[in-house]
């Protein structure tokens, strides 16, 4: 299973696949002052709701346009699950 997670200057979009399957979407402000335990106490907060053993994560991936949220929300997934998440976005040349 893996999470993925969209962030963008007004909102995180987050949420888990599994395969093909889609298991749950949910949004989130995006605040350049959270740390990385409030991320992770967001994300934990949906995984609890829709059902999600953490332990079920086997995968991150990471999309940003805001840099500094970016390095925030990987310690908070690492903090959550233990996995280091990947980040994706366009190459700069």
């Amino acid at each position: 299973m893996v999470l993925a997670i969209d962030i963008g200057n007004t909102n995180i979009v987050f949420g888990c696949f599994d395969g093909e399957e889609i298991l749950f979407r949910e949004h989130a402000s995006t605040n350049s002052l959270a740390t990385d335990l409030e991320y992770a106490s967001v994300i934990g907060t949906a995984f609890e709701i829709h059902g999600i053993a953490k332990e079920r994560i086997t995968g991150s991936i990471i999309s940003s346009v805001v840099p500094s949220v970016t390095s925030t929300d990987m310690r908070a997934v690492e903090k959550l699950t233990g996995i280091e998440s990947v980040v994706v976005g366009d190459r700069k040349s």
